[in-house]
C-alpha cells in the first residue's frame, strides 16, 4: 500500500492493513528480538510503571493527536492498556514489568515522517525543521481540506508487541491531506503509515508458551469498547500545531 485512496474506499485500504496485521501476529507469534528492544531499549520508568521513551512515542514529523481531541476516548484507551497489562502479568507471573505505556497526552497517529524509530537509531531521528513546517502549513493552506475525522474502533496487539488502536478514515480527506504534503514536501515520503493507528504502548516480555491465543482473544474483547469518533482541527508538528482551515468533507 501507499497510503494513496484506492478503488477499494479508504476504509477498506485501512481494514485489509489490520486485518493482514492480525494475522501475521496469529501466524508468526510475536518477535522476541522486537520485545527485547522494546524492553531495553524503547522503554523508561516513570512513577511506578515503565513508560515508552519519547523517541518511540513523541511525534516527529506531521500527525493527528498530542492530545487527543476527545479526553474521554484517551481515558478509557489508557484503562484498557491498563486491563491488557493486568492480563499479560496474570499469564507470565513474576514477569513484571510487562508493559511500557505511551502517556495519553501523546496518543497520535503519524501521516508523514522523515524517519521511524523501529527504521533508525533512536540518535538518528530527525525531526521536523521550522523551514519544513513552513513548507507544510503553506500546502496545508492551500489544500484546504478542513478537520479531518477518524473512526476508531477495535485494538490489536501486533507482530512485534505493539498494542494499537484501529482507526479508519471517515472519507478520503486524510488521504487528500497527506498526499497534497508529500507532493509540495518530497522529503516526507520516506515514511508513510499505510494505516491510521494510535499505539497504547509496548509488550516488554513474551506469554507463555501456548498462551499467546488467550491474549490475542482478550486485547479483542478489550476492543470491543472502542468506539470512538474522533474529529481533528489541526496537525500536530515538533514545531507546533498547523490549523485544518476550509470546509468540513
Amino acid at each position: 500500500m501507499n497510503g494513496q485512496p484506492g478503488r477499494a474506499g479508504p476504509d477498506a485500504i485501512c481494514r485489509a492493513a489490520y486485518l493482514f496485521m492480525l494475522r501475521e501476529t496469529r501466524l508468526k507469534g510475536l518477535n522476541p528480538a522486537q520485545i527485547r528492544r522494546s524492553a531495553q531499549e524503547l522503554s523508561e520508568p516513570a512513577g511506578g510503571m515503565m513508560r515508552v521513551r519519547d523517541a518511540a512515542c513523541r511525534p516527529t514529523g506531521v500527525a493527528l493527536g498530542c492530545p487527543l481531541p476527545d479526553p474521554r476516548a484517551a481515558r478509557r484507551w489508557w484503562r484498557l492498556a491498563r486491563l491488557v497489562d493486568g492480563c499479560l502479568t496474570a499469564l507470565q507471573p513474576g514477569s513484571s514489568p510487562a508493559f511500557a505505556y505511551v502517556p495519553p497526552p501523546l496518543y497520535h497517529t503519524t501521516l508523514l515522517n522523515y524517519t521511524h524509530f523501529d527504521e533508525s537509531a533512536a540518535d538518528s531521528i530527525h525531526p521536523l525543521s521550522r523551514e519544513v513546517w513552513q513548507e507544510v502549513t503553506r500546502a496545508v493552506d492551500a489544500l484546504q481540506t478542513g478537520p479531518i475525522t477518524l473512526e476508531c474502533q477495535g485494538l490489536i496487539l501486533t507482530h512485534s508487541g505493539r498494542l494499537l488502536v484501529t482507526g479508519f478514515p471517515a472519507d478520503d480527506s486524510l488521504y487528500r491531506l497527506r498526499a497534497g504534503i508529500a507532493a509540495a514536501v518530497p522529503g516526507l515520503r520516506t515514511h508513510i503509515p499505510e494505516t491510521v493507528h494510535f499505539k497504547l504502548g509496548h509488550l516488554l516480555v513474551l506469554p507463555p508458551e501456548g498462551t499467546l491465543a488467550e491474549l490475542l482473544a482478550f486485547v479483542a474483547r478489550c476492543g470491543q469498547h472502542v468506539s470512538a469518533r474522533l474529529t481533528f482541527t489541526a496537525l500536530h508538528t515538533p514545531q507546533g500545531d498547523i490549523p485544518l482551515r476550509g470546509k468540513a468533507s
